[in-house]
C-alpha cells in the first residue's frame, strides 16, 4: 500500500512517497500538496498523511483507489455525431 506524507520544509510544503526513491515534490500551499497526493492515490489507493507546521501529524486519510473506465470520458472527445454502439472517430 503506498503512503504519502506532507510535511513543511522551509516555507515550502514537499509532498514525499514513503520509502520511495523519487524526489519530493515541492509546493508553496499545503493545500495544493494535499491535492496533489489525492491525485497520485487516485488510482492506486493508500495513505496520505498531513503534518502540521511543527511536523506533527495533523490527519491521516486513506483513501480507496478510483476506477478508472474507459467508457467514462466525456462524449466531446467521441466527436460529433456520435451515439452509443458506433466506432469514434478520432
Amino acid at each position: 500500500m503506498h503512503c504519502y506524507h506532507i510535511i513543511p520544509k522551509g516555507g515550502t510544503w514537499l509532498l514525499r512517497r514513503e520509502g520511495g526513491l523519487r524526489r519530493d515534490e515541492a509546493f508553496s500551499r499545503r493545500k495544493k500538496a494535499i491535492h496533489a497526493g489525492r491525485r497520485m492515490l487516485r488510482l492506486v489507493g493508500g495513505t496520505l498523511v498531513i503534518h502540521g507546521k511543527r511536523g506533527n501529524v495533523k490527519k491521516k486519510q486513506i483513501l480507496k483507489p478510483v476506477p478508472v473506465f474507459l467508457h467514462s470520458r466525456p462524449p466531446a472527445l467521441y466527436g460529433p455525431g456520435f451515439s452509443p454502439g458506433t466506432p469514434a472517430v478520432l
